[in-house]
């Protein structure tokens, strides 16, 4: 029996269920029976896997289960090492992917680069600015960082201030993407022509700004692939302590002491990233392309066209109660009030 301990903050995000339906998929193939742990886990656990972002969330986890003997595996978009923890890790390839993206702007001859929508609160985002500026030539003149504390319109303002300044944007997540192709598109349609975009992550709704972003590939399913390989390599191989796997992005000895039970004390997450409701409204319309089956999307279609429910269901080859049906499956999903408003949400952000 294996745990699965989720950071409380990223836990609604798309990115922490890609990567947990990577991982209890792998699990099933494999037969391993597993729990999702809340506070405490007990020492009947044969390892704990950690899916998490939030930096200091992470490390305490980590330094309450060694005090228990529990060498845990994190799943996550960082690689650098948390001072003081005991763990094995299964990341993205950051460094190379930022090189690549790099190496991408070399080519079109783009020198002078904003990097976009940065959490500060997240290990991932801090690990990928890390790597751009240690891939820095001086090829480029600029790589200037706008940071994102809770607030993309925010974020945007201080990048339109001085945007005259960059013929590029790596933007670190597609939400930081879209919301600046949005705001371009809206104040300075002409300045969003003259700017190359680059993004980090290929998420459903940055596929309707593909005229201007340029997303990399997670590859998701390899994650959990990933934490299973190192659960089964470490069960086998006892004096093995840590061992780390690196996802890349496609543009890919003495007798161990026996678990104790652990009751877990947690900080309460900083991240203010989760709290923009711009980034909220977009994470719902992601959650409904992302979770919808060919009909939903079809009848999402057929909402933004204002087609009647008649009309609807003769394009689906459904019944007008079927239609219904389905909306309402949709109403759920996106925690909407009524009809109007969801439909309102997917016109705003699907144009």
């Amino acid at each position: 029996m294996v745990g699965i301990l989720l950071d409380t903050n990223y836990a609604s995000s798309l990115w922490c269920k890609n990567l947990y339906m990577s991982l209890t998929a792998r699990l099933r193939d494999k037969r391993i029976p597993f729990v999702e742990l809340a506070d405490t886990c007990g020492g009947d656990l044969d390892t704990v896997f950690i899916i998490a972002s939030d930096r200091e969330w992470t490390r305490s986890a980590i330094q309450q289960l060694n005090a228990g003997n529990i060498r845990p595996i994190l799943i996550c978009n960082q690689s650098e090492h948390l001072p003081g923890c005991i763990y094995s890790c299964v990341c993205s390839d950051i460094s190379n992917s930022m090189k690549n993206l790099l190496d991408t702007l070399k080519i079109k001859k783009k020198s002078r680069i904003a990097l976009f929508g940065m959490n500060t609160d997240s290990i991932a985002d801090t690990s990928r600015v890390d790597s751009l500026f240690v891939w820095k030539e001086s090829a480029f003149e600029t790589l200037e960082v706008f940071t994102n504390n809770g607030s993309l319109a925010d974020c945007f303002d201080r990048f339109y201030a001085r945007c005259d300044r960059f013929d590029a944007a790596i933007c670190l997540n597609d939400f930081a993407a879209v919301s600046l192709v949005r705001h371009l598109r809206e104040k300075a349609p002409e300045k969003l022509e003259k700017l190359y975009i680059l993004s980090c992550a290929a998420n459903e709704i940055s596929g309707h700004y593909r005229d201007h972003i340029l997303s990399l590939n997670m590859n998701f399913e390899q994650y959990g692939k990933g934490a299973v390989y190192i659960y089964e390599a470490l069960k086998k191989h006892r004096y093995l302590s840590e061992m780390t796997v690196r996802v890349v992005w496609s543009l890919e000895t003495e007798k161990e002491t026996p678990p104790s039970s652990v009751h877990l004390s947690l900080p309460e997450g900083k991240d203010r990233f989760y709290q923009d409701p711009e980034l909220n409204e977009m994470m719902i319309v992601d959650k409904l392309l992302t979770l919808s089956d060919d009909t939903d999307k079809k009848i999402i279609e057929g909402l933004l066209q204002n087609d009647t429910y008649e009309q609807i269901a003769d394009r689906c080859f459904l019944t007008v109660g079927s239609v219904k049906y389905h909306i309402k499956k949709l109403l759920q999903l996106s925690g909407a009030a009524d009809k109007d408003q969801m439909v309102t949400l997917l016109k705003t952000y699907l144009s």
